[in-house]
């Protein structure tokens, strides 16, 4: 092939006859080995790169002052002397040596040395003080990058190098300071800028859905944007079309980016904008109607190594969010941002080869191939009002704590390294730097009189009753809890009646009384509840001790004390009695109060020793509230409220006061399975028939047929019965289809066993089966007496 492109002298084939007759004469050429063609003694000039092409000599980031130096290596191939002379159009541009003689076979180094002092150094200036817009004041500043040249004489006549350019960037630019109000402007960037705002909020640069609002191509220096809110961009064109075509908000082709602090709202495009990003947010950027999804609110499009470092952003889009980031190159890192939108979250994120896209927020999917993606979290970031433009995160929100631990890759994570810690010292949160609410905890230290908002949720029943004139409830979170007061004068209970398992945002002051912290709203419209059928916050389960050293501590959460006896104080036989009773675990007392509003009056008063479930709560000193009868059980704990995890499995509950059979070298086949709760291997959610938890079991894997698993409480010694003792033994039984008991012949029975205190067999009871024949999906009341 090589022999018929030198006989023809021609590029490109143009037929299968033409073919036929040029591979005819190169098999001639090779039969006479070549003898027709003649040699010509000559130089042949060569480099050390391109492939054996000419070099490009650049400088970029050069320092004002501090000089650069580049060059290559040229050879001689030939079979003559190659003479070379270069020669410089510039005082900068010095080359050593200027001019050589290369025998055949050999070659030379020239090194090129730039002397950086076509500026002296940057100024600032101001808008609108001292230039009347930012595009005066931009084109006023220092120039950052020249385009030198030199040229190169040889004596090889068959290569034609001549004059060949030396492009040299400085680090660095004029700073442009950009006074706070609105700037209608369409800005063109050619140079190393730092342009600087009074702030986001303050400082807007708006296209008036007119034209782009910034463009940058600057041949590889340095661009700052800070400090801005950069809105109503528009660019119609719907093609990428290189440097022109894509965004509407900013349009940066190359160099080195540092974006940081800025909103972009609203810019409308082709696609978003390129560059480096950190701390920005992103409002309501979209394509224009009908316009391909290339990156509706940013596009990363770079190559090179190495890549564009995009932290700590947030990208909100209010409309379909198919490619709100768009990302193309593998060298870069998408790393602690919140995407999201108010439509179809699928592909929010949409990448090719490759990229690292760790440690985002992300409420949908990605589109493509990413490297660390296990480290994301899939869900919503929890702001106020993203819609309108309210992006304070609750306290509970996902994003807080949960940045890279090690963003700068030092080795060092967040516990020891400054530069991964926001500012108050904690784990670099998820997005743009988002104010966020206080935790319950942080909002009981703060002063009286404070208004914040927080989030929880209600732990209590309403302690003014059903119908009381005021809600007295409190609020949990994974911090603390806190009373909730609702005055009379603002009280609706058609308006807002709050209930146990309400998750519940509420604006109000942080009061005081008689030594309880309240949370008080100024009007129903500062309680927003976000969902309902929420667990409760486990119960803690903890001595009378424990309690007095620590209840600012414990203060509205829910506790449990596994084993008390009444010590002082009449119980409320009678219908709306209520009081303070004295209680002792044998180390130490407290006061249980009964709340007249519960139902809990007129019931009889627990066996000693009993549990007791309930509300830490104040009043001038600490007590405990029960909400429920059921709070009480002289079988210890009867409920399933109290439990630890089995470290053994890892996964599985296991029910505090409780014993099991068997339970001797085979994991049990129960659990404890809290309300939320998929049911297994579906989509379905379980709902317990009261608390929070209830005791979920299933039939034995091994040891042959007829194989009894029980869980039991067992009475003996002091705690024994006595003969004749009436025991009932009530409990509420379900089986959900989705995991339903019928699809074996396993059955559940309540029971009663029997012994001498000597553990002789006396006899048993045991209720009506609950099996297959019971409705699935519903709760079926069972009894033993």
């Amino acid at each position: 092939t090589i022999a018929v492109s030198v006989a023809a002298g021609t590029d490109r084939l143009q037929s299968i006859t033409e073919l036929k007759d040029q591979l005819s004469d190169a098999g001639g050429y090779w039969e006479n080995n070549f003898s027709n063609i003649n040699y010509t003694d000559r130089p042949i000039l060569e480099s050390d790169c391109c492939n054996g092409g000419y070099p490009s000599i650049q400088f970029a980031g050069a320092e004002i002052g501090s000089p650069l130096s580049a060059g290559y290596l040229l050879y001689n191939m030939g079979n003559t002397d190659m003479s070379i002379s270069i020669t410089t159009g510039s005082d900068n541009i010095s080359v050593v040596p200027s001019s050589t003689t290369i025998t055949p076979g050999n070659s030379h180094y020239f090194n090129f040395v730039c002397s950086a002092d076509d500026i002296s150094g940057f100024a600032s200036r101001t808008v609108p003080t001292e230039f009347a817009t930012i595009q005066e004041a931009v084109n006023a500043s220092a120039q950052t990058s020249f385009d030198h040249a030199y040229q190169i004489a040889h004596n090889d006549p068959y290569i034609d190098y001549d004059d060949q350019d030396v492009p040299l960037s400085y680090y660095g630019g004029d700073t442009v300071l950009v006074q706070e109000g609105s700037y209608y402007e369409q800005i063109e960037i050619d140079r190393g800028i730092h342009l600087i705002g009074g702030n986001p909020a303050q400082t807007v640069l708006s296209g008036s859905n007119n034209h782009r609002v910034i463009k940058v191509d600057n041949n590889n220096s340095v661009f700052t944007l800070a400090g801005f809110t950069i809105q109503d961009g528009y660019n119609p064109s719907t093609q990428w079309n290189g440097g022109e075509g894509g965004s509407g908000g900013l349009m940066v082709v190359d160099g080195e980016m540092h974006i940081r602090n800025n909103i972009f709202i609203n810019n409308r495009a082709y696609s978003g904008i390129h560059g480096l990003i950190e701390r920005n947010l992103f409002i309501g950027n979209n394509n224009l109607e009908d316009g391909p999804a290339h990156g509706r609110a940013v596009r990363i499009n770079s190559f090179g190594s190495p890549g564009i470092s995009f932290y700590n952003n947030t990208i909100w889009t209010d409309d379909e969010g198919y490619k709100s980031l768009r990302v193309a190159g593998s060298h870069h890192r998408i790393v602690n941002n919140i995407v999201l939108s108010s439509g179809d979250n699928y592909g929010v994120i949409a990448t090719d080869d490759c990229p690292d896209v760790s440690y985002n927020l992300i409420n949908g999917s990605i589109e493509g191939c990413t490297n660390n993606s296990e480290t994301n979290i899939y869900a919503s970031p929890r702001f106020h009002d993203p819609s309108n433009s309210d992006f304070t995160l609750r306290s509970n929100s996902p994003a807080i704590d949960s940045g890279d631990p090690d963003l700068d890759q030092d080795g060092v994570t967040w516990e020891s390294d400054s530069d991964d810690q926001d500012s108050d010292g904690t784990r670099l949160d998820i997005g743009y730097g988002h104010d966020r609410d206080p935790n319950i905890a942080e909002f009981r230290l703060q002063d009286l009189g404070t208004t914040e908002t927080v989030t929880g949720v209600v732990n209590s029943n309403n302690q003014a009753g059903p119908q009381g004139s005021y809600t007295g409830l409190s609020m949990q979170d994974d911090y603390a809890g806190i009373a909730i007061y609702i005055p009379s004068e603002i009280n609706n209970f058609a308006e807002v009646s709050l209930k146990p398992g309400d998750e519940v945002s509420i604006t109000g002051t942080l009061i005081e009384y008689h030594s309880l912290l309240e949370i008080q709203p100024a009007a129903l419209s500062d309680i927003e509840v976000l969902s309902e059928h929420n667990s409760l916050p486990a119960y803690q389960n903890i001595s009378i001790g424990e309690y007095i050293t620590n209840s600012e501590e414990y203060e509205s959460e829910l506790i449990h004390f596994p084993s008390v006896q009444i010590v002082s104080g009449e119980w409320p036989l009678e219908e709306g009695s209520g009081g303070s009773i004295g209680i002792s675990d044998g180390q130490n007392e407290t006061v249980m109060y009964i709340d007249k509003d519960f139902d809990i009056d007129e019931n009889v008063a627990p066996f000693n020793p009993f549990s007791v479930s309930g509300l830490a709560s104040q009043y001038d000193n600490q007590q405990i509230k029960p909400q429920r009868y059921i709070d009480f059980s002289s079988t210890i704990d009867a409920g399933f409220e109290v439990m630890y995890l089995n470290n053994d499995g890892g996964w599985q509950n296991l029910p505090t006061h409780w014993e099991w059979y068997p339970d001797q070298g085979v994991q049990p086949s129960l659990m404890i399975e809290r309300t939320g709760s998929n049911v297994y291997s579906s989509d379905s959610i379980f709902y317990t028939y009261d608390g929070n938890y209830s005791l979920k079991m299933w039939g034995q894997y091994t040891g042959g047929e007829n194989m009894e698993g029980n869980v039991f409480q067992t009475y003996q010694g002091d705690n024994a019965f006595e003969p004749l003792t009436d025991i009932v033994i009530e409990a509420w039984m379900m089986s959900h289809e989705d995991d339903w008991i019928g699809q074996g012949s396993n059955t559940v029975a309540l029971f009663a066993k029997y012994f001498t205190n000597g553990w002789e067999w006396i006899s048993d009871d045991y209720s009506t089966d609950f099996g297959a024949s019971y409705e699935a999906n519903i709760w079926h009341a069972i009894s033993l007496t």
